[in-house]
């Protein structure tokens, strides 16, 4: 058996996972390019000196199907089993592209020729494989990027492995000058072998329908809980939202899911338009001390909170509230009692399993 398929059934053993013949197709397509590439390492270690030209490097695998499948927990198990035998990273592909662009920046202050051409050479010299969790391209600069980068590291031997929620054809699809991202579609087809995860079954979202959403100060410890369950095998990156030339940056990002504070979007100068922008960018929202607002001199704050929520219950956000007091005390004594009286009705709703089941992370 294949040391991902091990990995696999170990975690199905220790009743982590439960079987799931959709996944079990996956990791047979993971156990083959395994199977692959150990060959590959054995054969150029011996008989590319002797024949004294480059053995064929194997395919990578690009793997896609819906959100909850288990694509990256899959990938994960790919990655950690193989890495004893081939040097292997795992990183979120947003994550790497950032990294790309500082290299660029770094690299022309020095006034380097082809940067690219370096910055593929120090990819290729610490890691023979690459493993990109969320591959998804939307920025222009990222996809004029792509096609010379992966033309060189699939040129010095780099193999790929990357999970997505949509097939490759679809990636940077109606995005601006798409024409000139062709070309690396068809690299990608060229060097990728893909694979639908064609599971029925969204376990994100069986996670979601049984947490409950609003904790008060004697239950915090559930509502880290509910975090932690969420976020597990889950890479945490940073998601910058960019409104009229203003940045809110996010740190505890993980793939849709953000945790922040009820200080840093309700007491910080944001608006509609930020919190629209949040809406769109984020599935599930974990926030953090959601105080008792009473009084005139709390109002603008208060504003802020009820446009927050109006915005995340029709974008059909997740929504999960580590209150200060309970939700029927959340504002008291103020001008905004109408209002607010409306907001926790549709605090109410957001709790339904009609809602909940409306859209996941």
């Amino acid at each position: 058996m294949t040391l991902v398929a091990t990995a696999y059934e170990s975690k199905i053993t220790s009743g982590e996972l439960q079987h799931d013949p959709a996944q079990a197709q996956a990791i047979a397509a993971l156990a083959d390019l395994e199977t692959r590439l150990l060959s590959h390492t054995k054969k150029s270690g011996f008989l590319a000196k002797i024949l004294k030209n480059q053995i064929e490097s194997p395919k990578g695998l690009y793997i896609y199907g819906g959100v909850g499948r288990g694509k990256s927990l899959l990938m994960d198990c790919f990655a950690t089993a193989i890495s004893e035998k081939i040097s292997t990273r795992r990183v979120h592909f947003h994550a790497f592209m950032h990294e790309v662009h500082n290299r660029l920046d770094h690299y022309r202050q020095s006034q380097l020729r082809d940067p690219l051409v370096q910055i593929a050479k120090e990819i290729r010299q610490k890691n023979r494989l690459l493993c990109f969790d969320e591959f998804f391209v939307q920025d222009i600069t990222d996809a004029m990027i792509l096609g010379r980068l992966f033309t060189l590291l699939f040129a010095d031997g780099v193999i790929v492995v990357a999970t997505s929620n949509i097939p490759i054809d679809n990636l940077y699809k109606n995005g601006l000058q798409r024409a000139q991202f062709v070309p690396f579609l068809r690299l990608f087809h060229q060097n990728m072998s893909e694979h639908h995860l064609d599971s029925p079954q969204d376990y994100r979202q069986i996670s979601l329908n049984n947490l409950p959403r609003y904790f008060t100060p004697e239950r915090h410890k559930d509502y880290e809980k509910a975090y932690k369950t969420l976020i597990a095998h889950l890479e945490k990156n940073t998601l910058i939202l960019e409104v009229y030339g203003r940045k809110t940056i996010l740190e505890n990002h993980y793939r849709g899911l953000v945790r922040t504070s009820f200080d840093a979007l309700c007491r910080a100068d944001l608006g509609t338009a930020d919190y629209l922008e949040l809406a769109a960018k984020t599935n599930v929202l974990f926030l953090d001390s959601v105080p008792a607002l009473s009084g005139s001199d709390n109002d603008s704050i208060a504003r802020r909170f009820l446009h927050l929520i109006d915005c995340l219950y029709e974008a059909r956000c997740q929504l999960f509230l580590d209150l200060m007091t309970p939700l029927e005390q959340l504002y008291t004594k103020g001008k905004l009692d109408f209002e607010f009286q409306r907001c926790l009705s549709r605090l109410n709703e957001m709790q339904t399993s009609e809602y909940i089941q409306c859209k996941g992370a």
